[in-house]
């Protein structure tokens, strides 16, 4: 999921799906299936909330079956079927709109983790009798009762590794490695999400962010995001025992929103990952 958007009273949850390349967990890998359909899970008392869906900006059509609300006995899921499949090495920009006046009495729409189903468009050779569905968990659409009322904290957080210094200030920085996922901490102890580090090629990584759901990106009063909420600064070598100044990182600053962001730095052994982040309260 790569943001929530809120018009009124239409809330659409926009998500990027992409199908990857063969296998490499068998030997020989098996080729890797085209995508037939995926379904996010929903709770009942949004399932009549559904108001539209959308295919890469173009409306989907339940009448052409295009998308259903119900049951799949595919993936044993109840929830927003997706019945639109493409092929491996493909990504497509899926949405889905819930009026919230529709919602459950005593309840409005918030965001948590909801299961997220697969199924494949071709037989996996791993399984004689079929393709397997694959399942997980993702942000999407809940149930939050009506009289509870939440807000919106901000944390500092760093990627996970070695402290800057061992006394006062916790930040960390990371060592690289290829295909390294660390986790992103807020406020010291908080989990927030991971970091994803691609490998070097062209002189080039790519650092990956996915928040936690319940997490966003700093916001200001205004729902705006605030400047500059993710700096990165690189180092050749592991840095000094010394506070670090983040205001003063150098290799990638950027503002970003929502709860996931692709950033393109130059290959370095270390890095510093510095992260406004938002976390949403509910007594």
């Amino acid at each position: 999921m790569v943001e929530v958007e809120t018009v009124g009273d239409l809330v659409t949850f926009h998500y990027t799906v992409c199908v990857y390349g063969d296998g490499e967990m068998v030997v020989p890998p098996p080729p890797a299936p085209d995508l037939s359909h995926w379904v996010i899970g929903l709770e009942e008392c949004v399932a009549d909330a559904v108001f539209a869906t959308m295919l890469n900006g173009v409306a989907l059509s339940a009448e052409d079956e295009e998308y259903e609300v119900g049951f799949d006995p595919t993936t044993g899921l109840f929830g927003i079927k997706f019945d639109v499949g493409f092929d491996k090495d493909e990504c497509a920009d899926c949405s889905v709109t819930f009026d919230t006046s529709l919602v459950a009495d005593g309840y409005v729409t918030g965001v948590g983790c909801v299961l997220g189903a697969t199924k494949a468009g071709q037989e996996d050779v791993r399984n004689s009798g079929g393709p397997l569905p694959g399942s997980g968990c993702i942000p999407g659409p809940i149930c939050v009762l009506d009289e509870e009322e939440c807000d919106w904290v901000g944390e500092t957080a760093w990627s996970d590794g070695d402290r800057y210094v061992s006394r006062g200030n916790w930040a960390t920085y990371t060592a690289y490695g290829a295909d390294k996922v660390v986790y992103l901490y807020a406020g010291q102890t908080m989990d927030a999400g991971t970091v994803h580090f691609s490998a070097c090629e062209d002189g080039e990584v790519t650092i990956t962010i996915f928040l936690n759901p319940g997490w966003r990106f700093a916001l200001d009063e205004d729902g705006d995001a605030v400047s500059e909420n993710l700096k990165i600064q690189g180092y050749d070598e592991a840095p000094p025992a010394s506070n670090p100044a983040p205001g003063r990182f150098n290799t990638s600053k950027s503002t970003e929103t929502g709860m996931s962001a692709w950033v393109f730095v130059p290959c370095y052994n270390y890095y510093g990952i510095h992260v406004d982040v938002q976390w949403e309260y509910c007594p």
